[in-house]
């Protein structure tokens, strides 16, 4: 039986009632019993993690379980840390993995124990997991999510995994790849549209944009982060100008805030793309991957 349902609250995402919806009908055949796994593919700063947030509340407003977790770059270093992660931080009630402390199996015995505990743990309920940066997930954790994902299909247990839309080449990739040709959702984040972009200006300005913001803000290519970090960087210099409600941009030199902003998205980044990013600076203009390689000394077919 489906618990009783309060009224969701109101998304502060802009731009994403079509992916939420989809999304929210997922959660809702879920806490009817249907299990599955969705991926939710985008580039960096499109908005992937708010949206997970977004998922998240919502799932537990419809009665569903949450176990929300976010894989990293060092997850490679220790074996299962990624799917264990967000399994441990499983709200309102833990999930029982006291079988998996204090034995040297190899490591389908690891995957299978799991395995055992996440589907008893439905018994009692349905579950949302939840892997942002899904395609950093290290070795074991991916195989778990290759055999798991099928095996748990007919229980209430929805997969609910986030990736970079051209991620960097590993085995959470090819793993994420693997479930989506046998048949997972997959639902892409692209850039934000002209009214989107618009609402998302009056939003973090409190005000509504003239010509001069929207030129600035079509710079951006419709990612909400970096539109965010540039309009509230406007605002800490002061060179937004407000009156009767109306909000334009005073001067033309970037806000010292943004260098700081698109480095912190770069951190994030594999050493590879960081060196293509670099390469590319150099031409200053549209450039092909060949250019690129033959600047890097590296094969094409790396990059």
């Amino acid at each position: 039986m489906v618990p009783s349902v309060r009224p969701a609250p109101r998304s502060t995402l802009v731009g994403r009632d079509r992916e939420l919806a989809d999304l929210f009908g997922l959660l809702r055949a879920t806490a009817d019993g249907v299990g599955g796994c969705v991926v939710l593919t985008g580039p960096p700063g499109i908005g992937k993690t708010r949206m997970l947030t977004e998922v998240q509340r919502h799932a537990l407003v419809l009665g569903l379980a949450v176990a929300p977790g976010r894989a990293s770059e060092l997850d490679r270093l220790a074996p299962l840390t990624s799917l264990l992660s967000a399994v441990r931080a499983a709200v309102p009630r833990p999930v029982d993995l006291s079988a998996l402390r204090d034995h040297d199996g190899d490591r389908l015995w690891y995957v299978d124990r799991l395995g055992e505990a996440l589907e008893e743990y439905v018994t009692g309920g349905p579950l949302l997991v939840v892997v942002d940066d899904a395609h950093w997930a290290d070795e074991l954790s991916a195989l778990a999510l290759r055999v798991l994902v099928p095996r748990l299909a007919s229980t209430p247990l929805r997969w609910l995994l986030a990736r970079w839309v051209a991620p960097p080449e590993s085995v959470g990739h090819a793993a994420i790849d693997r479930l989506v040709e046998e048949g997972a959702d997959q639902i892409h984040l692209g850039p934000l549209d002209e009214d989107a972009v618009h609402l998302l200006c009056a939003n973090v300005l409190d005000a509504a944009p003239d010509a001069t913001v929207l030129s600035l803000a079509a710079q951006g290519r419709g990612n909400p982060f970096l539109l965010e970090q540039f309009l509230t960087a406007l605002k800490d210099t002061g060179q937004i100008h407000i009156s009767d409600g109306i909000a334009s941009v005073i001067g033309s030199e970037l806000p010292s805030g943004l260098p700081s902003a698109v480095e912190q998205r770069l951190r994030g980044l594999s050493g590879e793309a960081r060196a293509l990013l670099r390469a590319g600076s150099i031409f200053q203009r549209a450039f092909t991957v060949h250019e690129a390689a033959r600047l890097l000394g590296l094969p094409a077919t790396r990059l």
